[in-house]
C-alpha cells in the first residue's frame, strides 16, 4: 500500500469513519454493510482521505444512500450517539484489538479478539449453542449471494468465506461470473478485488 492517506495534519481520528457507518445504519440499514465495504475499500485499496467528510460523503452516494438524510444522521449527534454506545460496550467487554467478534447464543456469549477463519467460529458456535454450522455451500449462488450484500470483496476474503485451497481456485470459480458480466475484477496497486454489478 502506497500513499496511505486515512490520516493528516488535521484529520486525526478514525471516529468520522465510525460514526459515518452508524449513520448509514440509521437512513439505510439495507445499504449499511455496502457502505462499510465501500469505505473500507476507499480507505485501504484506493488511499482515499476518508476522514473526510466529502469522501464519507462521496462513498455514501456511491452505495445509494440519500446525501440529505445521511448528513442529517451524520451531523445531528445521532450517528455519534450510537457509535459512543458501541465505544462503551467495547470498554465494558475490554476489547482492546481489532478485528474483535462477539458471538452470542440465548444467554451466553464468547469474545474472539483476533483474526480466525470459519473453523474457529463454527468451533464457539458448537461450544455455545450444541450445534455446529454447517460450511457455507460452495456454489455459485452462494458467492452471488453474499457479493450482492458486500458488492466489493477481496479474493482472498471469498477464500476464506468458501474454504478455497488458494485464490487461483477462486478466480477459477468465479470465472462464470465473469464472463455473464455480474461481476467485475477492479485492479488495484498490489492486487484486485471484486465488484458486483449492481
Amino acid at each position: 500500500m502506497t500513499n496511505f492517506a486515512l490520516f493528516s495534519t488535521t484529520e486525526t481520528s478514525s471516529d468520522p469513519l465510525n460514526i459515518a457507518f452508524k449513520a448509514a445504519q440509521i437512513v439505510d440499514a439495507a445499504r449499511a454493510e455496502r457502505f462499510l465495504y465501500r469505505l473500507r475499500f476507499a480507505t485501504v485499496a484506493e488511499c482515499r482521505p476518508t476522514t473526510k467528510l466529502t469522501e464519507i460523503l462521496r462513498v455514501a452516494i456511491q452505495c445509494g444512500i440519500d446525501s440529505k438524510k445521511f448528513l442529517a444522521a451524520f451531523n445531528d449527534g445521532r450517528a455519534e450517539k450510537n457509535f459512543r454506545a458501541d465505544l462503551e460496550i467495547c470498554r465494558r467487554l475490554e476489547i482492546h484489538s481489532l478485528p474483535s467478534y462477539l458471538i452470542q447464543f440465548k444467554s451466553r456469549g464468547a469474545l474472539i479478539q483476533n483474526l480466525v477463519g470459519y473453523e474457529t467460529f463454527a468451533q464457539v458456535f458448537a461450544e455455545l449453542s450444541g450445534i455446529r454450522p454447517p460450511p457455507p455451500p460452495k456454489t455459485l449462488d452462494a458467492v452471488r449471494e453474499l457479493l450482492r450484500r458486500r458488492v466489493l470483496m477481496s479474493p482472498i476474503e471469498l477464500r476464506e468465506a468458501f474454504g478455497f485451497d488458494d485464490v487461483e481456485q477462486v478466480r477459477r470459480f468465479i470465472a462464470p461470473l465473469i464472463d455473464s458480466g455480474e461481476i467485475k475484477l477492479v485492479g488495484i496497486d498490489g492486487g484486485r478485488f471484486i465488484e458486483w454489478e449492481v
